[in-house]
């Protein structure tokens, strides 16, 4: 696993994860739509097409609604590129009183094994605030 600032490039067998993540997410972010995940590529290396992918999208604390994705396919040597519809948890958010570290965490599955697991993004340290001063 390789990172940039808030993004992570991640290889395993055949598939090659790039995430973005976004510098801070709070109360703010809820308010004006900004989405904790910017990009999402994931590639298919191999010379055939991998079927039966599902995308789980977790969070500690649980500063985001848990989310799951489905992709029926991705062809041999392709990189699909997925607007995922990850979002704050307005009832975590808005329940922060100080400024908290935590953990977005990416889990894909081929059929039902396990493929890639990475500690996906530390968003800047993660700085969630809350709307109390």
């Amino acid at each position: 696993m390789s990172e940039e600032k808030n993004v992570t490039f991640v290889k395993e067998g055949s598939l090659e994860l790039t995430l973005e993540c976004a510098d801070t997410i709070g109360y703010y972010a809820l308010q004006n739509g900004i989405k904790p995940i910017k990009r999402f590529h994931l590639k298919n290396t191999s010379e055939n097409d991998i079927e039966d992918i599902r995308i789980k999208v977790t969070s500690k604390p649980d500063f985001i609604v848990p989310y799951e994705f489905v992709q029926q396919v991705i062809p041999r040597r392709t990189t699909a590129r997925f607007n995922l519809e990850v979002n704050c948890s307005p009832t975590c958010l808005v329940s922060m009183d100080e400024r908290t570290e935590g953990d977005l965490d990416v889990e894909i599955f081929v059929g039902e094994q396990s493929v890639l697991i990475p500690r996906a993004c530390r968003p800047a340290e993660a700085r969630f605030y809350g709307v109390r001063p």
